[in-house]
């Protein structure tokens, strides 16, 4: 007759007839000397919010993937920037042409009605007015277009910059980061 005991229960093995039978009588508490049983006894790191220990070959691969995701994202962000700068010159093109289509068909038109050059030379001025309004409008437009973008990458750095510095103070203390 033999006795084992484990966390949830204690087995009776008897030897009958050169058959072994065994009996399961469940217990209410393990045994302090047992490590399964205390291992079972206390949750898991995860389940109990103690950061789970990590290996240095696990910080590596987890640095790895870090740095990967944060070049990816550079990338998408470095590419969105791209398409949108395509799209404002494009936008800033179209309007340059539709601008000097419209005061070129103006100022034929005007100078067909006056021939004398008093009022020409009021024309041209006041076309040379407009002109110069209208490319400092654009060159505002085109600064504040660029300083969003230098706005935006800065704040992605930044926000990088944060993510892989509390990274690595937890890499250090030998846990896994979060979202890691």
């Amino acid at each position: 007759m033999a006795l084992r005991s484990s966390f949830f229960f204690s087995v009776l093995c008897l030897a009958v007839g050169g058959t072994m039978i065994g009996i399961s009588v469940p217990r209410g508490e393990a045994a302090s000397s047992d490590p399964a049983a205390l291992s079972s006894a206390n949750p898991s790191p995860a389940m109990s919010g103690i950061p789970e220990h990590v290996t240095k070959a696990e910080a590596r691969k987890i640095r790895r993937a870090l740095f990967e995701s944060l070049d990816k994202e550079r990338e998408a962000l470095k590419r969105e920037q791209k398409e949108a700068r395509s799209a404002f010159d494009g936008n800033r093109k179209a309007k340059k042409a539709e601008w000097t289509s419209r005061e070129n068909e103006a100022r034929r038109k005007f100078f067909d009605e006056n021939a004398h050059g008093p009022e020409r030379r009021r024309y041209v001025f006041e076309l040379n007015e407009r002109r110069r309004t209208f490319f400092s409008d654009l060159r505002r437009e085109e600064k504040e277009f660029r300083l969003g973008q230098d706005v935006r990458w800065k704040e992605m750095r930044e926000k990088q910059r944060k993510h892989l510095t509390e990274a690595e103070k937890s890499l250090k203390r030998g846990e896994r980061p979060e979202g890691a």
